[in-house]
């Protein structure tokens, strides 16, 4: 007696309709290879090409690390981020090229030319992180800091940088 696909699918969903499981298309395809020969060809095919996709999937997985680790990384991870984004906003308020700072004449930005300068500079970001500092620069005889590392004008200390 001949099976169509058709029929035997209709079967199947009946019987899930009725608390069976529900065969995957490869399981269905299988069971209707044994009434039909052709389909015997496409059944193996399938069962090759799942075979070989699980071989792909197992090999691709990413090694398990310790939760500890994880954390590590993602925290240096967004450090690094925002190294990156204070170095662009500085290149950018310099005018200089944000990957290398012309230090190197293999930069694909700037082929070592992007010296502070060298680009229009961000007046906003210029205005944000440079111009705060520049009156320290601009200081009259009365107000130059003695050798002491004390200020003329008001005998205090200046400000240090702190290191990180």
């Amino acid at each position: 007696m001949a099976v169509d696909f058709a029929s035997l699918l209709t079967d199947r969903l009946n019987a899930a309709s009725n608390g069976s499981e529900l065969p995957s298309i490869q399981q269905l395809v299988s069971e209707y290879a044994a009434a039909d020969p052709r389909m015997a060809v496409v059944a193996k095919y399938m069962a090759l090409r799942q075979s070989r996709a699980t071989e792909s999937d197992q090999s691709a997985e990413e090694p398990q690390i310790p939760l500890e680790t994880y954390q590590k990384i993602k925290a240096i991870r967004q450090e690094l981020d925002q190294l990156r984004q204070r170095n662009d906003a500085l290149a950018g308020a310099l005018g200089a090229c944000y990957l290398c700072w012309g230090t190197q004449v293999t930069c694909p930005t700037c082929q070592g030319g992007g010296v502070p300068g060298a680009y229009q500079s961000d007046r906003a970001l210029f205005d944000e992180l440079v111009s705060p500092v520049l009156p320290q620069f601009h200081l009259t005889q009365s107000t130059r800091t003695r050798a002491d590392g004390h200020n003329g004008e008001d005998g205090q200390k200046p400000k240090e940088v702190p290191h990180g």
